[in-house]
């Protein structure tokens, strides 16, 4: 089954698109909800695109309730190319080839997700408020069908003020999506001038042992992100009773957290509850990280239907 076949609503009517190629490209699919926010979701596709010798997938997704046929006549075909011409010439001005997609639909994620599996997109970059109050929810109704049904990367931003990343504050305790926040924050920062600060939050009453152990981990990612001849890099362990405001507190001197996304069982949340307290919390522009992986991918499909 198609994953985004397990989604409510028919399937999404493309009203226009550029032409797919098969060209083997590194693709950033940028969805745009908010057109205020569009260039600095584009900044961040540009920097991660541009990092990767890739491209940009600009998506706009026009919704009408379900009792409706999307027609692509209900399109202000005027309105949407004006938009898509400022996200060509902002991209191009960065360097960046572009290809746009306008689509109608009953589901937004559903499309988000058609629009990901038929340009072969390995990140989908979503622009995100910080918290949902919608109930049973982790992210946010999109947020979290998107992440967890698609064959591809994902990056949140809840994005605070003026986008202007110097120094950039990555909490880890080490696996696969900490380590992708690696990547991504070394795209996203100027070569040999931008920091990465790494930090590993414990208990204050943790043994020694153990605090080896997490500095142990600091130093690899360290060694990592030196290895990746990107921005500069330094660690420290902080001891507090609360994950979530000791990395908030932490972050005061940084103009962003990245974090990969909670490593719960994926049987059960998509994204854990985390990075969703931290971005409710702090008043920094906060990243969240989460690694596709096709084995997890293929069993939460078999089994977490």
């Amino acid at each position: 089954q198609v994953d985004e076949e397990a989604l409510p609503g028919a399937p999404s009517l493309v009203a226009e698109s550029s032409n797919i190629n098969d060209e083997d490209r590194f693709r950033v699919l940028v969805p745009i909800s908010n057109p205020a926010n569009m260039e600095k979701l584009l900044n961040l596709a540009s920097s991660i695109a541009n990092d990767h010798y890739g491209e940009v997938v600009v998506l706009r997704v026009l919704t009408v309730p379900e009792q409706f046929t999307p027609r692509v006549e209900d399109v202000d075909a005027d309105k949407e190319h004006e938009l898509m011409e400022k996200a060509h010439e902002f991209l191009a001005g960065k360097g960046v080839s572009m290809n746009s997609v306008i689509r109608i639909a009953h589901n937004p994620a559903r499309a988000i997700l058609e629009t990901s599996r038929e340009w072969k997109c390995d990140l989908i970059l979503l622009g995100w408020k910080g918290y949902t109050s919608t109930a049973n929810r982790i992210m946010g109704e999109v947020v979290d069908d998107v992440a967890k049904y698609a064959r591809a990367n994902i990056l949140l931003a809840k994005i605070q003020g003026d986008l202007n990343l110097d120094k950039i504050l990555i909490p880890t305790s080490g696996g696969t999506n900490s380590v992708l926040a690696e990547k991504y924050a070394s795209s996203l920062l100027e070569k040999d001038k931008g920091l990465i600060h790494l930090c590993s939050v414990v208990r204050p009453n943790i043994s020694l042992e153990q605090e080896d152990k997490m500095l142990s981990i600091l130093l690899e990612a360290e060694g990592r992100i030196q290895d990746l001849n990107g921005p500069l890099v330094d660690a420290k362990l902080v001891k507090n009773s609360s994950v979530t405001y000791g990395i908030i507190d932490e972050s005061e001197n940084y103009d962003a957290i990245m974090i990969g996304a909670s490593r719960d069982s994926f049987f059960k949340r998509t994204l854990g509850s985390t990075p969703e307290r931290i971005a409710r919390n702090s008043q920094k522009t906060v990243f969240v990280v989460k690694q596709y992986s096709p084995v997890k991918g293929l069993f939460k499909r078999i089994f977490d239907n």
